[in-house]
């Protein structure tokens, strides 16, 4: 590899992500990269869900979308040799990273994983016969809890390394230019009257957890948040607004929508930007998402609505980050308090997570 750097051979790297969380972690990692390397080219290859990588410079990167599944003839066609390494996100559906993960072990390319969330190791991590078949030579995990939970799980201490969350990072950096114009040009897009509102930040449980009989799902969930918020007095004036996951179709709702036409109730996706969003929020509500530990990272109120014992093993109620609503009555408790829950201080961590990240992978492959 240095023999090529003397050579003046372009490097290259490639970058393999499936869901937008893995894709948040890993973009700023690529974009310091950039910053550090300007030389380098990077292979991306993604599928639909990773676009938050979708805008990087095409004169450093070329994209190539595929399926979230590798069959096992393309597995063996893999050739990872041209790449001084291999950067990938963890998810919790399909094969992709897992399979470029073990090839490059197989073939003694330098591979590094950046999780995203303090959940589903074992799908992220193993396959279908409970095998650590795809581990890393370093997975990057933002705190002491994440690194204890893969020890657990067997995968050897010399190849998980405490950098912080990079997300994070990139959210602090977001808030700093917030601004009421900002807060304005918000409401402006969300239209309909919205004046102030509390966000719903939804998940596909269904999807990704109707084998575990959790006993909500999040229409449930959205049903009592609905309920609660259609008795408050009407001079409240409080709109819901749902953020949709990015795999969540816009027409989701309609039918809780329908049910509850009394309230104001707005769905959006990607039309605005997500920090915007947030920062703009009375509250922010959710589930299990990234995006109330985003939130708690800033100060902002963050509620995690997930009922019993799953809301409370949910990472961020752990980390005594996001407070716990464990029952309807809780909820509407809430709301009934004029909705004037104080900011909070922003969590404080670890900085500048993709820079760290990027010295330790240039270090380990000797650029």
């Amino acid at each position: 590899m240095q023999d090529e750097c003397k050579e003046g051979k372009v490097l290259k790297a490639l970058v393999v992500c499936n869901h937008p969380g893995g894709a948040r972690v890993v973009l700023p990692v690529i974009e310091s990269l950039m910053e550090k390397e300007p030389e380098m080219f990077f292979d991306l290859i993604l599928t639909d869900n990773a676009f938050p990588i979708f805008g990087l410079p095409p004169e450093s990167a070329q994209k190539g979308l595929v399926k979230e599944n590798l069959s096992i003839a393309a597995y063996d066609n893999l050739d990872l040799h041209p790449y001084s390494f291999v950067l990938a996100g963890t998810s919790i559906s399909g094969n992709l990273e897992k399979s470029f993960v073990s090839k490059a072990r197989e073939q003694n390319v330098p591979v590094f994983s950046v999780l995203d969330h303090w959940c589903e190791y074992n799908v992220r991590f193993k396959d279908e016969e409970g095998r650590l078949n795809a581990i890393p030579d370093i997975i990057f995990v933002p705190d002491e809890i994440a690194r204890h939970d893969l020890l657990d799980m067997g995968v050897p201490g010399q190849q998980i390394i405490i950098s912080g969350h990079p997300a994070f990072d990139v959210a602090r950096k977001a808030a700093e230019g917030f601004s009421k114009e900002r807060r304005e040009a918000v409401l402006r897009c969300l239209s309909r009257g919205c004046q102030e509102y509390v966000l719903f930040v939804s998940e596909p449980v269904e999807d990704d957890h109707g084998d575990k009989n959790l006993g909500y799902s999040e229409f449930s969930i959205l049903d009592g948040l609905c309920h609660s918020l259609s008795q408050l007095e009407e001079e409240a004036h409080i709109s819901l607004v749902i953020k949709l996951h990015p795999r969540e179709h816009e027409s989701k709702y309609d039918s809780v929508v329908r049910k509850y036409r009394g309230l104001n109730i707005i769905s959006v996706k990607d039309e605005i930007d997500r920090f915007d969003l947030m920062l703009s929020a009375k509250l922010v509500l959710g589930i299990s998402s990234m995006f109330l530990l985003e939130a708690a990272v800033l100060g902002l109120p963050a509620y995690c609505i997930a009922p019993g014992t799953e809301g409370a093993s949910f990472i961020g109620v752990k980390l005594g980050w996001v407070s716990h609503l464990e029952s309807e009555a809780a909820l509407a408790a809430l709301l009934k308090q004029s909705i004037v829950d104080p900011l909070r201080p922003p969590i404080d961590g670890q900085t500048r997570a993709a820079h760290f990240i990027v010295e330790c992978i240039l270090n380990t492959v000797h650029l």
